[in-house]
């Protein structure tokens, strides 16, 4: 369920996509593969917003599903699964 990407190939998939990110950013993320859906939580320390936000990793899109406040953000694999899957049902 947890898939593990180098920070490499997150910082292309996103440049790809059209959204790059700073080379001095610290990046902190987690991918999530359910069924062979992947997602992508991240937080960008440079984000305006102090967010961590979803995307679907899946489509030529690169916009954010939806976002949570860095700040008390839980992490955990647990929780990461349960957005996932509220993620995949509310877009399904």
């Amino acid at each position: 369920m947890m898939e593990v990407m180098h920070v490499d190939k997150v910082r292309n998939w996103f440049g790809n996509s059209g959204y790059p990110f700073d080379d001095n950013s610290k990046l902190r993320y987690k991918i999530v593969n359910i069924e062979g859906s992947r997602w992508i939580f991240i937080h960008d320390e440079f984000d305006e917003f102090d967010e961590v936000q979803i995307y679907c990793m899946d489509s030529g899109f690169c916009e954010p599903f939806d976002g949570w406040p860095r700040k008390g953000f839980s992490w955990a694999k647990k929780n990461l699964i349960k957005l996932t899957k509220d993620a995949i049902d509310y877009e399904y």
